[in-house]
């Protein structure tokens, strides 16, 4: 049977009174896996957990910096590689500009050699609400001191992090980790701010927060030196809930591309992209911000609004499933621009069948694309056809809604067809679009 080390075998204080930064990091120094016992450990110092050292910490551990330390630095750093952190409660009410916690190279200029695969999870960090103040931190000394020094494929799992500025904050080519189940609450600024990042991935999690203002994902660019952009990151499963005025699902900064984004979005503000490439899945409002070339696939209703600039070619598609009776007509989607800056093009492409398959001929009778402008409506394409059929044509309006209307045939039988709608919005110096 393995035994462990406990940290107080080594003299920690288990009761908070006195600091136990050094007894802990020579538990750590001497052992390869240890035992953080139920209690309050002051740290004073920065414990640092080097290349396939372990620290368990059990549910009730509780380490903390107090009020009044001038001490800014991580409270813990897992510094090499496969260093591992799991459990307890991490506490603080310093700010911390590097980071409650640092994961990877102790920064920027220091060298650490690699930092991979670290792990840090189960874990609950408390900090304070001020400006600049980092729950997670993970720099690269590959910036400065070259490709020796990589800080790539951690993982962060289970934690949670309350009352920041920044949850996590990867500062620069800071590559390939992977962050799972991760919950912010009472962020100031944002929960992710990667910046000159790649392929990092997100799965799960949530943005809680009640403060103006605050960004769920902001994939930025690095502009010192070596221009690095954000690119190829995937997030999916992570929500953001409403947050204060001007709250925000998504950033993206100009010439950051190829982000794979499936997120839940129900801020006021909704989201800012300003680039080219990048699959956005997203549930309310996009603000465009000089971006184009977006594409955009939209789940319920979705409301467009741009920001200060407007730039052409942002496109945004829906596909609609329906049943129209026999003989009758029905309205498949409905394409409103909400004011009289813009132009845009619909794009249709409609397919239909009966429910038993296409008898006698059967299947959608009219496709129709219906323009209403100023109250008037105007067809602008309507066919027929015996069987299943495809639309395929551009609609150029300057009216402020866009109908797709669909018919059944009319063969004497009384069946329903069922129908399928693709509709594609490609937009240009819009005020708002409503697809619905």
């Amino acid at each position: 049977m393995s035994t462990y080390t406990t940290v107080l075998d080594y003299g920690a204080d288990a009761t908070g009174t006195n600091d136990s930064t050094t007894q802990i990091q020579n538990c750590i120094n001497n052992q390869g896996t240890i035992i953080i016992p139920d209690g309050n450990y002051r740290i004073d110092g920065k414990i640092t957990v080097h290349s396939g050292k372990a620290v368990k910490a059990y549910g009730g551990a509780r380490l903390f910096r107090p009020a009044g330390s001038t001490n800014t630095d991580a409270l813990v750093l897992l510094r090499d590689n496969y260093s591992q952190w799991d459990g307890g409660k991490i506490e603080t009410l310093v700010n911390h500009p590097n980071g409650i916690v640092q994961l990877g190279h102790e920064n920027a200029t220091s060298s650490n050699w690699n930092s991979l695969y670290w792990k840090f999870q189960n874990v609950n960090l408390i900090g304070k609400q001020a400006a600049g103040n980092v729950g997670i931190y993970i720099p690269n000394s590959q910036v400065t001191l070259g490709s020796a020094y990589a800080n790539y494929f951690g993982a962060v799992e289970n934690v949670s992090i309350l009352n920041s500025d920044v949850g996590i904050f990867l500062p620069e080519i800071s590559n390939a980790h992977h962050f799972s189940n991760v919950s912010f609450w009472n962020m100031m600024s944002a929960a992710y701010k990667l910046r000159g990042v790649y392929a990092c991935s997100v799965f799960g999690g949530f943005l809680h927060t009640s403060l103006n203002g605050v960004i769920g994902v902001w994939l930025m660019n690095r502009t010192v030196g070596t221009d690095h952009h954000s690119e190829s990151n995937s997030f999916y499963g992570f929500g953001i809930e409403p947050g204060g005025a001007s709250s925000r699902a998504l950033v993206i900064e100009s010439a950051c591309a190829r982000n794979d984004i499936n997120i839940s979005d129900n801020t006021s503000g909704g989201s800012t992209i300003g680039n080219l490439n990048n699959n956005i899945n997203t549930k309310a409002q996009l603000v465009f911000r000089g971006g184009q070339y977006n594409d955009v696939s939209v789940l319920d209703s979705l409301v467009v609004r741009p920001g200060a600039v407007q730039r052409q070619q942002n496109r945004l598609t829906k596909s609609y499933n329906g049943t129209v009776a026999e003989a009758a007509t029905a309205t498949a989607a409905n394409v409103t621009l909400n004011s009289g800056r813009y132009s845009a093009i619909v794009q249709v492409t409609v397919t239909g069948r009966s429910a038993a398959g296409l008898p006698n001929g059967g299947g959608l009778g009219t496709f129709a694309i219906t323009r209403v402008d100023g109250g008037v409506s105007v067809t602008e394409l309507s066919r027929n056809n015996s069987g299943s059929g495809v639309i395929l044509q551009p609609c150029i309006t300057s009216g402020n809604t866009v109908s797709v209307r669909v018919s059944g045939f009319n063969n004497g039988t009384g069946t329903s067809y069922n129908y399928t709608a693709e509709v594609s919005v490609v937009v240009e110096n819009f005020d708002a679009i409503t697809l619905s």
